[in-house]
């Protein structure tokens, strides 16, 4: 990848490892821009979510002989029994998905009990809490067109009359070097546009042949990288 402009000078690519919850970050600066291009693998397919577990210090508590892991998540129940060992860590790896299989969007309760079993005493020591974990971040291709407002009704919305309305580009077709492709939306010109993005703030992203171009309701139609 070459920034726009520069032949030959590679993008520095910044590599980071999110401990929390386990998962790898690349992120490249585009030239000339504050904009950056982020990979975060916690959003891939199959990424499971995770919980992490400190369940005994560095110097084990007297007469512990036995440590039991339960856990209770959308009907799921897990059952563990570990040997006490210094610093003993458990992570559990949620599938988002619940006791029948179904798919689990946004944010759920995890119920987590830890018991502490010691010599001579065959009842556990329990501790108890609910934690949050991260379901299935919903993609608008699985929402099926349907609609559902909260207050009982529902739009359904492949039966809506399909709209479209153009917000960028004038018709033409751009040269192919593209010395003037900073301006107005309504002036903007494509040679051919192949992919889409929605940055956070609103931000569209265009890739348009070798040119990555950005476009904000406040801003022109800028450059960002030329591959």
């Amino acid at each position: 990848i070459n920034p726009h402009g520069i032949p030959g000078s590679a993008l520095p690519i910044e590599h980071r490892i999110v401990a929390d919850i386990g998962a790898v970050e690349e992120s490249v600066r585009l030239s000339s821009t504050d904009v950056r291009l982020v990979y975060l693998s916690s959003t891939t397919a199959g990424y499971k979510s995770l919980l992490y577990l400190q369940l005994l210090p560095s110097i084990l508590p007297d007469n512990i002989r036995l440590v039991k892991v339960m856990i209770d998540v959308e009907g799921t129940h897990l059952e563990e029994t570990l040997s006490p060992t210094r610093n003993l860590t458990y992570t559990f790896q949620w599938d988002a998905l619940n006791v029948y299989k179904q798919k689990v969007y946004g944010l759920t309760y995890a119920s987590v009990s830890v018991g502490y079993v010691y010599s001579k005493c065959d009842v556990p020591v329990w501790w108890n809490e609910r934690v949050k974990l991260s379901g299935i971040r919903t993609p608008s291709s699985d929402i099926g067109g349907v609609l559902e407002k909260g207050d009982g009704s529902v739009i359904y919305l492949k039966e809506e009359d399909p709209v479209l309305t153009t917000v960028l580009g004038n018709g033409d077709k751009r040269s192919l070097d593209c010395p003037f492709c900073e301006v107005p939306p309504n002036e903007s010109t494509f040679y051919f546009p192949m992919a889409l993005a929605v940055g956070k703030d609103g931000t569209l992203f265009i890739g348009d042949h070798t040119l990555i171009r950005c476009w904000s309701e406040k801003g022109s139609v800028q450059t960002l990288l030329e591959l």
